[in-house]
């Protein structure tokens, strides 16, 4: 029982110590492209909203 113990407990700093070491750069790779992709929606959004907003001007001065 007590080196079933030890083997959870040596399992859970394992895991500590590999997500303390692995994690932060697919943290960073995750907010990379999250600010890509918010930055991109952005973009497309505004020229989208442009266009409408020149096809209403070309519509009300016929």
């Amino acid at each position: 029982m007590t080196t079933f113990v030890i083997n959870l407990a040596a399992i859970a700093v394992d895991v500590i110590i590999m997500s303390w070491l692995l994690l932060p750069p697919l943290f960073r790779r995750a907010a990379q492209l999250f600010r890509r992709v918010r930055r991109d929606l952005r973009r497309w959004n505004r020229e989208r909203r442009q266009r409408r907003d020149e096809s209403q001007t070309m519509r009300s001065t016929r």
